[in-house]
């Protein structure tokens, strides 16, 4: 037999640098340049010429004063953001408990979340409910359609029937593990209206069988008297 060895080949090129990140207003580096700027008596001599400035010669010291504090102003208002966020766009928080522990004077409203606490890009819209430290998801639609079906089947997924649908929210699966993993008990409220059937107790034939079965997102199916930690 022949073996025959192959030497690896060159690397190939670097890639492209990434996108720059989101600015903060004013980092560190500006305030520094600021801060020094005017207190030199000349130019480095190991640098050559003098740096370009970030004033003219045409402003005052009490303008320069003005300036660096609204520079610094900003700068702290962005780490306070960072450190403690609200709840904003630019600045969402973990979960609405965290949001309530921070600020026990916020009230209940839409509020923006990152669970995953990644890129704030997919920051999702929930409604948080102060009093009880609750987040809540928004449904996808809000209401569903008005659905006829009739059939023989004894038993038949919503999500097979024509135009059926599947239960679904405004936040992506990703989000959805982390709040999961962040929260210790979760509920969901369902309103159905469907004549000639039996939501969750059928008083007739006095049974529990013929309510509703619904099938959560890891393929668990949660009826009416299955498994407790799922009722």
């Amino acid at each position: 037999a022949r073996l025959s060895l192959w030497s690896p080949g060159i690397p190939g090129p670097p890639g492209p640098p990434g996108p720059a990140g989101e600015p903060l207003g004013y980092d560190a580096a500006a305030l520094a340049a600021l801060l020094e700027q005017g207190t030199n008596k000349g130019p480095d001599p190991l640098s050559g010429d003098e740096p370009p400035r970030l004033f003219g010669n045409d402003v005052t010291e009490e303008e320069r004063r003005a300036l660096l504090q609204k520079a610094y102003q900003q700068l702290k208002a962005s780490f306070e953001r960072f450190k403690k966020p609200d709840g904003s766009k630019s600045a969402p928080a973990k979960t609405c408990r965290d949001l309530s522990v921070a600020y026990p004077t916020l009230a209940n409203g839409e509020y923006w979340l990152d669970p995953n606490e990644g890129d704030i890009k997919d920051a999702i819209l929930v409604y948080c409910d102060m009093e009880n430290k609750l987040t809540c998801l928004l449904p996808q639609p809000a209401a569903s359609p008005q659905i006829s079906h009739v059939g023989r089947e004894q038993e038949l997924w919503l999500s097979e029937i024509k135009p059926g649908f599947k239960i679904n929210y405004k936040a992506d699966s990703n989000q959805i593990g982390f709040l999961q993993l962040l929260s210790s008990s979760a509920s969901q409220n369902l309103t159905y209206h469907c004549r000639n059937s039996v939501g969750y107790f059928d008083l007739q034939h006095k049974t529990y069988r013929r309510g509703l079965k619904l099938l959560g997102w890891n393929d668990a199916e949660i009826t009416p008297r299955g498994n407790i930690k799922f009722r």
